[in-house]
């Protein structure tokens, strides 16, 4: 942007003027989503969604919470910025960070809740939680109680769904919980399921096009063994024996206010969307300022 530079009549400098600082920035930040449950007992669980806050006019955070305000720039304050990645199987997705705003990472799904493993049983708690480990290859007892899912963290996501109580020998795992709903529970038994559902994501047009972000990974019922790989910066949960997928934070202000300066660890995009200008960081972790 031009910067212009004003003089009296004498040829005196009255100082240079150029774009000012933006009063308020809006923001979408998506923590990294949880990775699923391991199957190496045969019941894992789906990890929960990467933690959704924002604050566009007229969208929403996750956990039913409603848009946050924007944040409150100060010119010449240094801004932390992280992007979280995705959680490895049975591990939880990383917080992601603009300023003063923290989304948590998603829970991991639990593995095989019915057979000794160090994380069986119930989902972990995070942004959304994670969903319980089943028990689909019979090591449980019938009637041995379901276990449950993780929860959510308010104004963020939902819970994790539970599994199933052992019935003839096997029990479905619960999905992971999303940003706009709770992660389905797994069945009693499931001969023809197809495996506890990962609750549901919330869309946002912030950067220009409507994008569903943050939906829960999906666990594993006696009859499905099918899961797909995450997409990049979207905060999902991985699918039961899968890694979740990392987050993303995105800034948008009025496009005749000055950009910030952005330190050399993040990746980041930046266009002019309308009367807008939309910064998308994809990756790493620095600082901004104005």
């Amino acid at each position: 942007m031009p910067v212009v530079t004003l003089f009296t009549s004498a040829g005196r400098s009255l100082g240079s003027y150029g774009p000012v600082v933006p009063e308020e920035v809006e923001y979408v930040v998506v923590a990294g989503g949880g990775g699923g449950g391991s199957n190496i007992y045969g019941g894992g669980g789906g990890g929960g969604a990467g933690g959704y806050r924002s604050s566009v006019s007229g969208e929403s955070s996750g956990g039913g919470g409603s848009a946050e305000s924007p944040l409150t720039i100060v010119k010449n304050t240094l801004y932390t910025v992280t992007v979280g990645n995705g959680g490895g199987t049975n591990a939880n997705g990383q917080n992601s960070v603009l300023g003063s705003v923290t989304s948590i990472g998603g829970g991991r799904g639990a593995a095989e809740g019915y057979a000794p493993s160090a994380t069986g049983g119930n989902g972990a708690t995070g942004g959304s939680g994670g969903g319980a480990g089943g028990d689909v290859f019979g090591y449980g007892v019938p009637g041995e109680s379901a276990h449950s899912g993780g929860a959510g963290v308010s104004g963020q996501g939902y819970a994790g769904g539970g599994s199933g109580v052992i019935a003839v020998g096997t029990a479905d795992s619960g999905g992971g919980g999303g940003a706009s709903a709770v992660g389905l529970p797994g069945n009693d038994y499931g001969p023809i399921g197809t495996g506890a559902t990962g609750g549901a994501g919330v869309t946002s047009s912030i950067t220009g096009s409507a994008v569903v972000r943050a939906h829960g990974g999906n666990g594993r019922s006696a009859r499905h063994s099918t899961t797909s790989n995450v997409s990049a910066n979207i905060g999902e949960g991985g699918d039961y024996n899968r890694a979740g997928g990392s987050g993303i934070v995105i800034i948008r202000y009025d496009k005749k206010r000055k950009n910030p300066e952005i330190g050399a660890g993040l990746t980041y995009s930046l266009n002019i969307v309308g009367d807008y200008t939309v910064i998308q960081f994809t990756a790493g972790s620095d600082t901004i300022s104005w």
